[in-house]
């Protein structure tokens, strides 16, 4: 009588590895976000985004500016917040973002999504001159 690994050893041998790469594939993981891009006066501000993550993702969120401060860096599959805070502009307008990666048992993987976050200072004039 043949076990159930024997099967699976069997029938992966025979359809050339196609069993074997199906069953350990990595996990699915989309990564959506309600907002891509975020505008602060040059006063700053704090602002919340909802994030979506599919099947049994949960999430994870960093900056890549030092003004931009993350307040809630992780999330569980389904519907959660990512809360953050841009601190005051020093004079310049400038730009940063934030990257929100899919992980599965705290490795990251495939999922991912990002928001942009823009502080003007001034006014800025259009190329076309509007």
């Amino acid at each position: 009588m043949m076990g159930t690994t024997g099967l699976t050893g069997l029938m992966d041998s025979l359809a050339g590895g196609v069993v074997t790469r199906l069953l350990n594939r990595a996990p699915s993981c989309k990564i959506s976000v309600a907002k891509t891009v975020a505008r602060f006066a040059p006063a700053g501000g704090d602002e919340v985004i909802e994030v979506k993550g599919s099947g049994s993702c949960a999430w994870q969120a960093q900056a890549s500016v030092p003004w931009i401060k993350i307040l809630s860096a992780t999330g569980v599959s389904g519907s959660s917040i990512l809360s953050y805070t841009v601190a005051p502009a020093e004079g310049k307008s400038r730009a940063g973002s934030i990257s929100i990666v899919g992980t599965v048992g705290g490795s990251p993987i495939k999922g991912r999504a990002s928001v942009v976050v823009i502080q003007t200072v001034g006014t800025i004039g259009r190329a076309n001159g509007e």
